[in-house]
C-alpha cells in the first residue's frame, strides 16, 4: 500500500508541473535510467531462469511472443504453465534430462549459503 500511495503523490504533483520545461527534461532523462534497471533486472532473472536448452528456447519464444504480437503477458506465462508441465513430464517419460531447477554449487559467486534467500535471487 505504501508504493500506491507514493505514486499517487507523485502523479499529484506531476499535474501541477507537467508543463515545466525542466520537469520534462528531467523526466526523459529518468526515462532511459529506468529502461536501463529493467535491462538489468532481467538480465539477472535470466541468468538464474535459464539453466538448459529447453529453458533457453522457452524464454526466446516467450520474449519473441510479447515483442511481435499483441499477446496479453498473462496469456504468455498461463500458455507457459500448460506447456512446461507436459514438456518435462514427457522428457522424463523418454529418460532425458529435465532439471527444474538451477544446480547448486555452480560456482557463481552471487548464489546464497541458505535457501529462504534464494527466493529473490535474480530479482
Amino acid at each position: 500500500m505504501p508504493t500506491f500511495l507514493i505514486i499517487f503523490a507523485l502523479s499529484l504533483t506531476f499535474s501541477h508541473f507537467q508543463h515545466n520545461p525542466k520537469i520534462i527534461a528531467a523526466l526523459e532523462g529518468i526515462h532511459g535510467a529506468i529502461t536501463a534497471l529493467i535491462i538489468i533486472a532481467a538480465y539477472k532473472m535470466g541468468k538464474s531462469a535459464i539453466f538448459d536448452k529447453t529453458t533457453l528456447l522457452t524464454a526466446l519464444i516467450s520474449v519473441a511472443l510479447l515483442l511481435a504480437t499483441g499477446i496479453h503477458p498473462l496469456l504468455v506465462i498461463v500458455a507457459g504453465l500448460f506447456i512446461g508441465i507436459p514438456l518435462v513430464q514427457a522428457k522424463r517419460r523418454l529418460g532425458l534430462a529435465s532439471p527444474t531447477e538451477k544446480p547448486a554449487g555452480n560456482g557463481d559467486s552471487e548464489s546464497y549459503k541458505y535457501a529462504d534467500y534464494f527466493i529473490a535471487e535474480g530479482i
